[in-house]
């Protein structure tokens, strides 16, 4: 499956699992992903609901059509509490954008521009398993790489990104995280 990286925003969690992330959020973490579920059909209520998966030491975070997951508010929720956390957007109109969090607070936020060959993670090629079928999408690749690395994942399958979530949580109307 290709991963459509324009406008979606995804955030790597080491520490929190799937469920606790989706407590974070203030979501309900016992409605399982509904695989009828299409972002793209509900743009009202798009920037309240995110895909959940989880990965080996945390879970990964998609929102396919909002930058939330890149917020400090967002990034602050999912560690407060504990863990690590690195939300990168991948903003339509430019430019690719990350921020890390730990133990409750971003702490570091920056305009992320890794092409190949300059200084990566140690590593970096196993996280870029959504890129080999298409070096066209390389560069995206690296920047989902850096990502991860941040976050202090080491995810080793497509599908947390590019597959359907193992539940998609919806957040409360009335959160502060949907008014960002």
């Amino acid at each position: 499956m290709e991963v459509h990286t324009e406008g979606i925003s995804v955030a790597f969690v080491s520490g929190v699992d799937a469920t606790e992330a989706m407590r974070r959020l203030g979501a309900d973490p016992y409605r399982a992903g509904s695989e009828e579920y299409d972002p793209y059909d509900d743009w009202d209520d798009c920037s309240r609901v995110v895909g959940v998966t989880a990965v080996p030491g945390g879970c990964v975070l998609v929102q396919p059509c909002f930058y939330g997951l890149n917020t400090d508010a967002w990034l602050a929720a999912l560690t407060n509490g504990g863990g690590r956390a690195y939300g990168v957007y991948f903003n339509p109109k430019g430019g690719t954008f990350g921020t890390l969090a730990m133990n409750g607070r971003a702490v570091h936020s920056e305009e992320i521009g890794l092409p190949p060959g300059e200084e990566h993670p140690e590593g970096h090629w196993t996280h870029r398993f959504w890129a080999w079928d298409s070096t066209d999408r390389l560069w995206e690749a690296s920047k989902l790489a850096y990502a991860c690395d941040q976050a202090g994942l080491s995810v080793d399958e497509s599908r947390a990104v590019t597959g359907h979530p193992d539940w998609w949580a919806e957040i409360r109307e009335d959160s502060a995280l949907s008014a960002d």
